[in-house]
């Protein structure tokens, strides 16, 4: 459906000339295998929490690392532009979606197979709820970028929205960081509410805060 509705959502939008053909060649390729990041993205923390935290750090950033090289090949090398960079997210995000499958498989303690992996209504109703704030969290990023490259092509045009884009990019890497800080402490924090020991618990907010508002000055002087 996505293919099909990504010209007039793109007009939409406000894209024109070049940007309308570069995204429509994107969103066209990245459709058809944008269903391997959602997989991906849940099989990493069923690692993460199965105490593999080792083995989660290590499949995201081998995505990431394949992610960077692959863009660097379909777009430098070969000049496939912005349809070289979604083949390549497809390509790195189904490497992370297998590599964490492979993980969840073979885990000597509690490996997860088909049964597993199969919808369970009650637990899924049981879930959403508590999937609502995050979703909520993921989703505004993006309305955010939607209404930016608005302003973008009304004062600045297409060097504006290109120049926005690098931007961006930046800030995600600052706050997939953050995120990280905040993911990490929650087992802490957890563990630390289920004992009844609220002084490691103060101690550990302080220490969380302290280090992401010291990641956060550093990215605001970089």
């Amino acid at each position: 459906v996505l293919p099909l509705a990504a010209p007039p959502l793109l007009r939409v939008l406000g894209a024109q000339g070049a940007i309308h053909e570069a995204a429509l060649g994107y969103i066209r390729i990245i459709a058809l295998g944008g269903s391997m990041q959602i997989i991906a993205s849940g099989l990493v923390p069923l690692i993460r929490n199965s105490h593999r935290t080792v083995e989660a750090m290590c499949i995201m950033g081998g995505g990431l690392v394949c992610n960077i090289l692959l863009d660097a090949l379909f777009t430098m090398v070969l000049p496939w532009g912005l349809a070289g960079a979604a083949a390549a997210t497809i390509l790195s995000q189904t490497a992370t979606a297998a590599a964490a499958a492979l993980c969840l498989r073979r885990q000597k303690n509690d490996p997860v197979g088909r049964r597993e992996l199969r919808p369970h209504g009650p637990t899924m109703l049981r879930i959403l709820p508590v999937a609502a704030a995050p979703f909520g969290l993921s989703l505004m990023p993006s309305l955010i970028t939607v209404f930016t490259n608005w302003q973008c092509l009304r004062y600045g045009g297409d060097p504006a929205v290109s120049a926005y884009s690098v931007a961006n990019y930046f800030i995600a890497c600052a706050l997939l960081l953050l995120q990280g800080i905040g993911e990490g402490l929650q087992p802490l924090f957890s563990l630390h509410q289920g004992a009844g020991d609220h002084r490691a618990l103060a101690r550990l907010r302080r220490q969380g805060l302290l280090l992401a508002m010291g990641c956060s000055l550093l990215f605001w002087l970089i």
